[in-house]
Protein backbone atom coordinates (compact mmCIF):
# COMPACT_ATOMS: atom_id res chain seq x y z
CA UNK A 1 0.00 0.00 0.00
CA UNK A 2 1.65 3.23 -1.19
CA UNK A 3 -1.11 5.61 -0.13
CA UNK A 4 -4.18 5.63 2.08
CA UNK A 5 -7.21 7.07 0.34
CA UNK A 6 -9.84 6.03 2.86
CA UNK A 7 -9.94 5.12 6.54
CA UNK A 8 -12.78 3.02 7.90
CA UNK A 9 -13.33 3.18 11.67
CA UNK A 10 -15.23 0.08 12.77
CA UNK A 11 -17.18 0.42 16.03
CA UNK A 12 -19.09 -2.27 17.90
CA UNK A 13 -19.73 -0.53 21.22
CA UNK A 14 -19.46 2.88 22.82
CA UNK A 15 -17.06 1.85 25.59
CA UNK A 16 -14.13 1.69 23.15
CA UNK A 17 -15.49 4.08 20.54
CA UNK A 18 -13.50 7.18 21.53
CA UNK A 19 -10.15 5.37 21.33
CA UNK A 20 -10.94 4.22 17.80
CA UNK A 21 -12.34 7.59 16.72
CA UNK A 22 -9.32 9.51 18.02
CA UNK A 23 -6.91 7.28 16.06
CA UNK A 24 -9.07 7.41 12.94
CA UNK A 25 -9.46 11.18 12.99
CA UNK A 26 -5.76 11.77 13.55
CA UNK A 27 -4.66 9.36 10.82
CA UNK A 28 -7.27 10.74 8.43
CA UNK A 29 -5.87 14.21 8.95
CA UNK A 30 -2.24 13.09 8.57
CA UNK A 31 -2.89 11.07 5.44
CA UNK A 32 -5.46 13.47 3.98
CA UNK A 33 -7.75 10.48 3.60
CA UNK A 34 -11.54 10.26 3.62
CA UNK A 35 -13.08 8.81 6.77
CA UNK A 36 -16.07 6.52 7.08
CA UNK A 37 -17.39 5.32 10.44
CA UNK A 38 -19.08 1.93 10.46
CA UNK A 39 -21.04 1.09 13.61
CA UNK A 40 -22.31 -2.49 13.84
CA UNK A 41 -24.32 -3.55 16.85
CA UNK A 42 -23.71 -7.25 17.40
CA UNK A 43 -26.50 -8.99 19.24
CA UNK A 44 -26.22 -10.51 21.79
CA UNK A 45 -22.51 -9.64 22.29
CA UNK A 46 -23.09 -6.01 23.24
CA UNK A 47 -25.92 -4.35 25.13
CA UNK A 48 -27.16 -0.90 24.18
CA UNK A 49 -28.63 1.55 26.72
CA UNK A 50 -32.36 2.04 26.31
CA UNK A 51 -31.89 5.58 25.04
CA UNK A 52 -30.48 4.08 21.84
CA UNK A 53 -33.79 2.30 21.27
CA UNK A 54 -36.97 3.95 20.06
CA UNK A 55 -39.93 3.86 22.46
CA UNK A 56 -41.84 1.40 20.34
CA UNK A 57 -38.86 -0.91 19.91
CA UNK A 58 -37.58 -1.27 23.48
CA UNK A 59 -39.58 -4.43 24.06
CA UNK A 60 -38.30 -6.24 20.97
CA UNK A 61 -34.72 -4.88 21.28
CA UNK A 62 -34.59 -3.07 17.94
CA UNK A 63 -31.97 -0.33 17.88
CA UNK A 64 -32.59 3.26 16.91
CA UNK A 65 -29.99 3.84 14.20
CA UNK A 66 -30.63 7.58 14.06
CA UNK A 67 -29.82 7.96 17.76
CA UNK A 68 -26.64 5.93 17.38
CA UNK A 69 -25.57 7.99 14.39
CA UNK A 70 -26.24 11.22 16.30
CA UNK A 71 -24.19 9.97 19.26
CA UNK A 72 -21.23 9.20 17.02
CA UNK A 73 -21.44 12.58 15.29
CA UNK A 74 -21.53 14.30 18.70
CA UNK A 75 -18.44 12.39 19.82
CA UNK A 76 -16.57 13.36 16.66
CA UNK A 77 -17.52 16.99 17.28
CA UNK A 78 -16.28 16.82 20.91
CA UNK A 79 -12.94 15.55 19.68
CA UNK A 80 -12.55 19.00 18.12
CA UNK A 81 -12.54 17.70 14.61
CA UNK A 82 -14.05 19.40 11.60
CA UNK A 83 -13.94 16.09 9.73
CA UNK A 84 -16.75 15.66 7.25
CA UNK A 85 -17.13 11.92 7.72
CA UNK A 86 -19.87 9.48 6.77
CA UNK A 87 -21.51 7.44 9.54
CA UNK A 88 -23.19 4.12 8.78
CA UNK A 89 -25.10 2.00 11.31
CA UNK A 90 -26.02 -1.68 10.95
CA UNK A 91 -27.05 -4.64 13.06
CA UNK A 92 -24.92 -7.82 13.18
CA UNK A 93 -22.26 -9.40 10.94
CA UNK A 94 -19.40 -6.89 11.20
CA UNK A 95 -17.06 -8.70 8.74
CA UNK A 96 -19.72 -8.87 6.04
CA UNK A 97 -20.72 -5.22 6.54
CA UNK A 98 -17.10 -4.17 6.21
CA UNK A 99 -16.52 -6.33 3.15
CA UNK A 100 -19.57 -4.85 1.44
CA UNK A 101 -18.49 -1.32 2.30
CA UNK A 102 -14.95 -1.72 0.96
CA UNK A 103 -15.33 -4.12 -1.97
CA UNK A 104 -15.27 -1.38 -4.63
CA UNK A 105 -12.38 0.57 -3.13
CA UNK A 106 -8.61 0.33 -2.90
CA UNK A 107 -5.94 1.72 -0.54
CA UNK A 108 -8.13 1.46 2.55
CA UNK A 109 -6.94 1.40 6.16
CA UNK A 110 -9.18 -0.08 8.86
CA UNK A 111 -9.20 0.82 12.56
CA UNK A 112 -11.15 -1.14 15.16
CA UNK A 113 -11.13 -2.04 18.85
CA UNK A 114 -10.17 -5.56 19.88
CA UNK A 115 -13.09 -7.92 20.44
CA UNK A 116 -12.03 -11.55 20.58
CA UNK A 117 -15.14 -12.92 18.88
CA UNK A 118 -15.20 -10.34 16.09
CA UNK A 119 -11.69 -9.11 15.31
CA UNK A 120 -10.21 -12.35 13.96
CA UNK A 121 -13.12 -12.84 11.54
CA UNK A 122 -12.86 -9.21 10.46
CA UNK A 123 -9.15 -9.58 9.68
CA UNK A 124 -9.72 -12.83 7.81
CA UNK A 125 -12.32 -11.18 5.59
CA UNK A 126 -10.38 -7.99 4.94
CA UNK A 127 -7.57 -7.64 2.43
CA UNK A 128 -6.59 -4.25 3.89
CA UNK A 129 -4.36 -3.29 6.84
CA UNK A 130 -6.22 -3.46 10.16
CA UNK A 131 -5.14 -1.46 13.22
CA UNK A 132 -6.51 -3.15 16.36
CA UNK A 133 -6.83 -0.82 19.35
CA UNK A 134 -6.22 -2.32 22.79
CA UNK A 135 -5.07 0.73 24.75
CA UNK A 136 -5.54 4.45 25.15
CA UNK A 137 -2.12 5.38 23.75
CA UNK A 138 -2.38 8.74 22.01
CA UNK A 139 0.79 8.53 19.93
CA UNK A 140 2.90 5.56 18.90
CA UNK A 141 6.44 6.32 20.04
CA UNK A 142 7.87 2.77 20.24
CA UNK A 143 6.96 0.28 17.51
CA UNK A 144 8.17 -3.32 17.17
CA UNK A 145 8.16 -5.37 13.96
CA UNK A 146 8.57 -9.16 14.32
CA UNK A 147 10.10 -10.28 11.02
CA UNK A 148 11.03 -13.49 9.17
CA UNK A 149 14.00 -12.33 7.04
CA UNK A 150 12.10 -12.79 3.76
CA UNK A 151 11.30 -10.13 1.16
CA UNK A 152 7.92 -9.87 2.82
CA UNK A 153 9.59 -8.24 5.81
CA UNK A 154 11.08 -5.49 3.60
CA UNK A 155 7.57 -4.55 2.48
CA UNK A 156 6.39 -4.45 6.08
CA UNK A 157 9.31 -2.27 7.17
CA UNK A 158 8.74 0.17 4.30
CA UNK A 159 5.05 0.31 5.18
CA UNK A 160 5.84 1.11 8.83
CA UNK A 161 8.30 3.83 7.86
CA UNK A 162 5.77 5.54 5.60
CA UNK A 163 2.94 5.34 8.10
CA UNK A 164 4.88 6.23 11.27
CA UNK A 165 7.94 8.21 10.09
CA UNK A 166 8.72 9.78 13.46
CA UNK A 167 8.27 6.76 15.75
CA UNK A 168 11.14 4.66 17.07
CA UNK A 169 10.87 1.35 15.16
CA UNK A 170 12.66 -1.82 16.25
CA UNK A 171 12.99 -5.19 14.53
CA UNK A 172 12.48 -8.51 16.35
CA UNK A 173 13.56 -11.98 15.23
CA UNK A 174 13.53 -15.38 16.94
CA UNK A 175 15.95 -17.62 15.06
CA UNK A 176 14.61 -21.00 16.23
CA UNK A 177 11.20 -20.77 14.62
CA UNK A 178 11.74 -19.31 11.20
CA UNK A 179 14.20 -21.25 9.08
CA UNK A 180 15.07 -20.15 5.58
CA UNK A 181 15.95 -23.52 4.08
CA UNK A 182 17.98 -21.83 1.35
CA UNK A 183 20.58 -21.12 4.03
CA UNK A 184 21.17 -24.86 4.62
CA UNK A 185 24.27 -26.18 2.89
CA UNK A 186 23.30 -28.67 0.16
CA UNK A 187 25.71 -31.21 1.71
CA UNK A 188 23.29 -31.59 4.62
CA UNK A 189 20.27 -32.44 2.52
CA UNK A 190 21.15 -36.13 2.26
CA UNK A 191 22.41 -36.41 5.83
CA UNK A 192 20.44 -37.94 8.66
CA UNK A 193 19.70 -35.45 11.43
CA UNK A 194 19.13 -38.13 14.06
CA UNK A 195 22.68 -37.67 15.29
CA UNK A 196 22.65 -34.98 18.06
CA UNK A 197 26.09 -33.79 17.03
CA UNK A 198 24.88 -33.19 13.48
CA UNK A 199 21.72 -31.50 14.80
CA UNK A 200 23.79 -29.17 16.92
CA UNK A 201 26.14 -28.37 14.06
CA UNK A 202 23.27 -27.61 11.65
CA UNK A 203 21.52 -25.52 14.29
CA UNK A 204 24.63 -23.48 15.01
CA UNK A 205 25.26 -22.85 11.32
CA UNK A 206 21.64 -21.83 10.79
CA UNK A 207 21.78 -19.57 13.81
CA UNK A 208 24.98 -17.93 12.60
CA UNK A 209 23.62 -17.49 9.07
CA UNK A 210 20.37 -15.98 10.29
CA UNK A 211 22.19 -13.70 12.72
CA UNK A 212 24.32 -12.38 9.86
CA UNK A 213 21.24 -11.89 7.67
CA UNK A 214 19.51 -10.05 10.51
CA UNK A 215 22.50 -7.77 11.06
CA UNK A 216 22.60 -7.01 7.34
CA UNK A 217 18.89 -6.18 7.36
CA UNK A 218 19.37 -3.80 10.30
CA UNK A 219 22.16 -2.04 8.46
CA UNK A 220 20.17 -1.86 5.23
CA UNK A 221 17.02 -0.46 6.86
CA UNK A 222 18.74 1.74 9.42
CA UNK A 223 16.74 0.15 12.23
CA UNK A 224 17.92 -1.40 15.48
CA UNK A 225 16.64 -4.83 16.48
CA UNK A 226 16.74 -7.80 18.82
CA UNK A 227 17.79 -11.34 17.87
CA UNK A 228 16.16 -13.36 20.63
CA UNK A 229 16.95 -16.89 21.81
CA UNK A 230 14.09 -18.04 24.04
CA UNK A 231 12.83 -21.47 25.02
CA UNK A 232 9.05 -21.32 24.82
CA UNK A 233 6.59 -21.40 21.92
CA UNK A 234 6.94 -18.72 19.23
CA UNK A 235 3.82 -16.95 20.48
CA UNK A 236 4.99 -17.03 24.10
CA UNK A 237 8.52 -15.93 23.22
CA UNK A 238 7.50 -12.97 21.11
CA UNK A 239 4.57 -11.82 23.23
CA UNK A 240 6.58 -12.01 26.45
CA UNK A 241 9.45 -10.02 24.97
CA UNK A 242 7.15 -7.40 23.46
CA UNK A 243 4.95 -7.00 26.54
CA UNK A 244 7.83 -6.51 28.99
CA UNK A 245 9.61 -4.10 26.63
CA UNK A 246 6.77 -1.56 26.82
CA UNK A 247 6.15 -1.03 23.13
CA UNK A 248 3.11 0.98 22.02
CA UNK A 249 2.40 -0.85 18.76
CA UNK A 250 3.25 -4.21 17.20
CA UNK A 251 3.17 -4.51 13.40
CA UNK A 252 2.56 -8.01 12.03
CA UNK A 253 2.83 -8.72 8.32
CA UNK A 254 0.22 -11.38 7.67
CA UNK A 255 1.20 -14.07 5.16
CA UNK A 256 0.08 -17.70 4.99
CA UNK A 257 3.20 -18.78 3.10
CA UNK A 258 5.61 -18.22 5.99
CA UNK A 259 5.40 -19.78 9.44
CA UNK A 260 6.04 -16.78 11.63
CA UNK A 261 3.56 -14.62 9.82
CA UNK A 262 0.91 -17.26 9.23
CA UNK A 263 -2.66 -16.61 10.26
CA UNK A 264 -2.51 -19.00 13.23
CA UNK A 265 0.58 -17.39 14.75
CA UNK A 266 -0.63 -13.86 14.00
CA UNK A 267 -4.00 -14.46 15.62
CA UNK A 268 -2.40 -16.09 18.65
CA UNK A 269 -0.12 -13.06 19.04
CA UNK A 270 -3.10 -10.75 18.64
CA UNK A 271 -4.69 -12.33 21.71
CA UNK A 272 -1.52 -12.38 23.81
CA UNK A 273 -0.07 -8.94 23.12
CA UNK A 274 -0.84 -6.02 25.40
CA UNK A 275 0.10 -3.47 22.71
CA UNK A 276 -2.08 -2.18 19.91
CA UNK A 277 -1.57 -4.41 16.85
CA UNK A 278 -1.41 -3.51 13.17
CA UNK A 279 -1.87 -6.49 10.85
CA UNK A 280 -1.13 -6.00 7.18
CA UNK A 281 -1.34 -8.58 4.40
CA UNK A 282 1.38 -8.63 1.76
Amino acid sequence: MNTINKIVAVLNDFKTANNVLEKALKLSSQQKAALEILYVHEEPLFDLPDYFRSNESVENSLVDKDKIKKEIEDRVAKLESDCNCAVLVFINDTPHRLLTLTKEDADIFIITAYHEKITQKLIQKSSFPVLVIKNEVKDYKRIVLPIDLTKNSHKCIDFAKRLFPHADKRLLYDYRYVIDFETINVDYLGMSTSNPIINTQINQELKQSQSETFEALKKETGLEGDFIEEDLSVEEDLSRFINVSHFDLTILCFNDKYFLLSNSVSFSLLKRLSTDVLISKF
